[in-house]
């Protein structure tokens, strides 16, 4: 369309035609240099409205507004999106050790037909054919898992998938659908050591690993973790008090709380004050550089892993003719069970364990076939009248 006939006014590029109409003329040069033009005719309207009407026209210029597109459906993200969000968000609020279990569950336990589906379109179907699943996994030697360990699978799956319904307003998939049972129950958690063995266990570890000695014994005969141990220092050992304070522990390099978070004093024995003392000055003798605080530190003055104790222990444990392998895990419940059978009240139990409740302590606690063979021996003493009923059995013992 030609330009009408205009007349020029003292704004630039706004010029009046008849009528009280006027010709508008923005112009914008963007960034890259580029010069763009737009005309109009405005009104019937004021000599003012047509400034600002000019002023829009620069601005919509400047800022040009989206070319439509069509709207894209909603969708829900894939379970592996979901999965690796949900790991990020809980990354400040779990210990290490608990991150990398969560990832290796994640990663390695979840029927991989699973992976790519929309998180709402899981069902409690799918995740009651996912439990009966992982029922039928094999460990290295072929043989199944326990309920223990299936259950330590579960519940980070049964978290997300939780998390997952209430985040995206779906059914919860998880309600009502039964956990997965292991073939072999919980009879890992009930391997302890006699007291004969685990004496059998010292002497072989000092004379098969002679510069770990005073490290297991520390074990033994504290109930400690490792990763507690690891991260006991000087300062820790309160001689005055008589105990040990456990408030922190080491996982592949990451120091934190301990496994429950709460910290706790541990009996410092005369016997065990002593072997730290001597540890301590072991320690100083070697020269850090800088000095180390840790009573047990490995080569370079740094926290040391877990690894070369449970090689320790297991070649300790062939070398006694002990009839399992054994690990720190086996030490703390055969300390727990032999403190059950010296009649240590639960209290004084449960605070030199570090565990939160009664069922806690139980699970760690075995009951060997000698104790159950004594007991009834002194049952049947007692029925054939050879013991008095005050002496019956667990009178003098408790289990």
């Amino acid at each position: 369309m030609p330009k009408p006939a205009t007349t020029p006014t003292k704004y630039p590029g706004i010029e009046k035609i008849d009528g009280g109409r006027w010709y508008l003329t923005a112009t914008f040069v963007t960034p890259a240099g580029k010069r763009l033009f737009k005309r109009q005719t405005f009104g019937p309207c004021s000599l003012e409205d047509a400034v600002k009407e000019r002023a829009d026209m620069v601005t919509r210029l400047a800022s040009p507004e989206p070319p439509p597109s069509s709207p894209r459906p909603a969708t829900k993200p894939t379970l592996s999106e979901f999965a690796a969000r949900w790991l990020a968000s809980k990354r400040d609020r779990l210990k290490a050790s608990a991150r990398a279990h969560y990832l290796a569950v994640i990663a390695n336990r979840i029927n991989p037909a699973l992976y790519d589906r929309e998180i709402d379109t899981i069902t409690r179907a799918d995740v009651d054919a996912w439990a009966r699943w992982i029922e039928t996994q094999r460990n290295l030697r072929g043989e199944p898992y326990s309920t223990a360990t299936l259950g330590t699978w579960w519940r980070p799956i049964c978290t997300m998938l939780r998390d997952a319904a209430a985040d995206h307003d779906f059914p919860d998939p998880t309600n009502r659908v039964r956990p997965p049972k292991g073939a072999t129950g919980r009879r890992r958690e009930r391997r302890t050591l006699t007291a004969a063995e685990l004496r059998a266990l010292v002497d072989a570890a000092t004379a098969r690993h002679p510069a770990w000695a005073r490290e297991v014994q520390a074990v033994v005969y504290s109930g400690m973790r490792p990763g507690e141990l690891y991260a006991l220092e000087v300062d820790d050992i309160d001689e005055a008090q008589g105990v040990i304070h456990v408030t922190r522990a080491v996982w592949r390099g990451n120091l934190g709380t301990t496994k429950t978070d709460d910290p706790r004093d541990v009996a410092l024995t005369p016997a065990l004050r002593v072997l730290l003392r001597v540890q301590h000055e072991a320690v100083q003798a070697r020269g850090f550089d800088p000095p180390t605080r840790l009573v047990f530190p490995a080569d370079d003055g740094r926290h040391r892993g877990a690894s070369a104790l449970y090689k320790v222990l297991r070649q300790a444990g062939e070398a006694a003719g002990l009839p399992m392998k054994v690990g720190p895990q086996v030490l703390r419940r055969t300390f727990n069970t032999l403190l059950v059978q010296s009649g240590a009240p639960g209290i004084v139990l449960r605070a030199q364990m570090g565990h939160t409740d009664e069922a806690m302590t139980a699970r760690y606690t075995g009951v060997h076939p000698a104790a159950k063979a004594a007991l009834v021996e002194a049952l049947e003493d007692m029925v054939r009248g050879n013991v008095a009923p005050d002496v019956a059995p667990g009178a003098e013992t408790r289990h």
